[in-house]
């Protein structure tokens, strides 16, 4: 029997309606296990004639998952790096990325994993003896988790991150999550983010293109596969951080200035400071600023001076009469007016150095001849000479040798200074040390200018012998 007419009106309703659907859902494309919830098989053999044909448990249900599959479908062929968390692979291939706000895929959804309650149109005792309550089949327990390595770095300021691969049976995904927290989970709490997906196995590398800049993030791998039609996660790794840096910020532009010539020389041993007219209009001044630098500025700096301040009315170039010679300077030219909070740089030269002139030693005088006396006495070998009067005198020197040519200078073997003497009035000196035989003595005058000695003069040898 085909039971009553309003039962037999609504099972070829429901089979018309599955035979238009099923064109859709056999052409929709697969997804990973994440982009569309895997759903308990809930379809069973209509039961009064036997045929072994399956249906959906009711039209609403079937029509909301063909709508499902194929959305989700046709959104998992969307690839683009212009979304939230968008990346890159390691060969430079686009990753698919984190959806929109608002669009995560059912397997990020709490309860997600939880079978769809959907009604049933049968009337009542049609409902077949394998979907009685106590008798549902029990779930096929999925492979244990395996630990993956995780490193995360930087690289032009975005995070990087690679993993180790893992290869299971049923592989679906990597999903790359990055959190502001350290408890990074799948599904995802309030502070995670999923910012890559990535469908190969052998692809280990992700970057971060869109990690915002001066954070500390925490990243996470899950590696997802399915196990007799249902997923799992079978690959974690650890969580490690990174701090992005923050964007330096845009230099302020210096308001650029107009430049005035300028020109140094020596004039008269000192530097001569030379420069072109500040072509503005309105009152102003030139402050010439000299540097030990040449880093001379105005404000002045801890190494300038100013040489000199001019008005519009006065010379282009002055002279720095307070330079000595054999100095190197710096000079700079700054066209100034005067404001109620300070002066304003209207123009300013280039800054150049130079350097004066050493002085010039004066030259040496030629050693002037001293008179010299030499007496043999009982006291010893008396000794008089002439005192020399130069301004260079530093000190007299007395020397003896039994060689005929006795010096303070370098180059004469055997000579001996038995006296000094700074005082410059001093013109005596008696060597009661000396023993038998003959000396030869000289009295030599030594000066002292530009920090060196010279010679300034010098006796004649005269000899003694002593009995």
């Amino acid at each position: 029997m085909d039971g009553t007419p309003r039962t037999r009106s609504r099972r070829r309703a429901r089979q018309s309606a599955a035979a238009e659907l099923a064109p859709a859902i056999a052409a929709a494309p697969a997804v990973i296990a994440d982009e569309v919830e895997l759903l308990e098989d809930h379809t069973r053999p209509i039961s009064h004639h036997g045929t072994g044909r399956r249906l959906g448990v009711s039209l609403p249900g079937a029509v909301l998952g063909a709508f499902l599959v194929t959305a989700l479908a046709l959104g998992a062929s969307l690839r683009t790096d212009n979304s939230p968390g968008g990346g890159v692979g390691g060969d430079g291939a686009i990753i698919q990325t984190g959806l929109e706000d608002g669009d995560a895929p059912d397997g990020d959804r709490p309860g997600a994993d939880e079978p769809v309650n959907e009604q049933s149109g049968d009337e009542p005792g049609d409902k077949p003896a394998d979907e009685q309550p106590g008798e549902e089949d029990p779930k096929p327990e999925p492979p244990a988790v395996e630990a993956i390595e995780i490193g995360v770095g930087l690289n032009d300021d975005h995070p990087v991150v690679e993993w180790s691969a893992c290869d299971p049976a049923g592989f679906v995904a990597y999903k790359v999550i990055r959190s502001t927290d350290a408890t990074v989970t799948y599904p995802r709490a309030a502070n995670d983010t999923l910012v890559g997906i990535i469908e190969t196995a052998s692809k280990t590398r992700f970057v971060d293109t869109r990690a915002p800049a001066g954070r500390k993030l925490f990243y996470r791998v899950f590696g997802l596969a399915t196990h007799e039609g249902v997923p799992y996660t079978a690959c974690l790794s650890g969580v490690e951080d990174v701090t992005t840096p923050r964007p330096e910020p845009e230099p302020t532009p210096k308001p650029e200035i107009a430049a005035l010539g300028l020109a140094l020389s020596i004039k008269e041993g000192v530097p001569y400071i030379d420069w072109t007219a500040c072509k503005v209009d309105g009152d102003f001044l030139y402050k010439v600023v000299r540097s030990k630098d040449a880093k001379a500025t105005w404000p002045l700096g801890d190494y300038d001076s100013v040489v000199a301040a001019v008005g519009p009315d006065g010379t282009t170039a002055v002279f720095d009469e307070e330079i000595g010679p054999g100095r190197k300077i710096f000079y700079r030219v700054f066209c100034l007016r005067a404001l109620e909070e300070g002066y304003k740089v209207l123009a300013a030269s280039a800054v150049k150095g130079i350097e004066t002139p050493a002085p010039q030693p004066e030259p040496l005088p030629e050693p002037s001849v001293m008179g010299f006396e030499v007496d043999v006495t009982g006291e010893g070998v008396v000794l008089r000479w002439e005192r020399c009067t130069a301004e260079q005198f530093a000190f007299y020197k007395v020397v003896r040798s039994r060689n005929p040519n006795p010096s303070y200078l370098p180059g004469t073997e055997g000579s001996e200074v038995i006296a000094v003497f700074e005082n410059g009035e001093i013109s005596q000196f008696v060597d009661g040390a000396a023993d038998a035989g003959t000396w030869y003595y000289r009295v030599q005058s030594i000066g002292y200018a530009d920090g060196q000695k010279f010679l300034l003069g010098q006796t004649p040898v005269r000899s003694a012998t002593v009995g």
